[in-house]
């Protein structure tokens, strides 16, 4: 059975995590087609098969940390049929037993409509200040400068 092993991904990678198998036992991968996404130390990188293969089993799952050169999944025989992976067999159907009656429970209160808010206390109009206020308004005369003679 031909393995497929953590290749050397860069200088100094010792090691590397297996982020996400991008095929299946029983699935076909073609030479240089993505295989899997192993993250290291210094990036994630997706991973090719070295060859033409029909992928028999995974070894290292997702999430093992791999040491370069640990085979990671084992490639079928050329010419060998490879079965898919048998499917999860189905849950059982088990009939919950036979609970006593229980009475309907009793309906809830309804709650209580909103109240309002209060309204605001109301407020008087601030006093005219002669400073924002026309003097018409004041009931006389804008000032004027005593030296021009200009309204103020």
């Amino acid at each position: 059975m031909p393995e497929f092993k953590l290749p050397a991904i860069g200088e100094g990678v010792v090691e590397g995590e297996i982020v996400r198998w991008l095929k299946k036992p029983g699935d076909r991968v073609a030479a240089n087609e993505g295989l899997v996404e192993v993250m290291t130390d210094k990036a994630t990188v997706e991973i090719p098969s070295p060859q033409d293969a029909v992928i028999e089993r995974i070894v290292a799952e997702e999430g093992h940390v791999a040491e370069v050169g640990e085979v990671i999944a084992i490639f079928a025989e050329a010419g060998a049929a490879v079965a898919a992976p048998a499917p999860a067999p189905a849950p059982a159907v088990v009939a919950p037993p036979s609970a006593p009656a229980v009475a309907a429970p009793s309906p809830v209160a309804a709650a209580p409509a909103p109240v309002a808010p209060a309204p605001a206390a109301v407020m008087a109009p601030p006093s005219p200040s002669p400073m924002t206020t026309p003097a018409a308004a004041l009931g006389g005369e804008a000032p004027r400068d005593p030296l021009t003679g200009k309204v103020l």
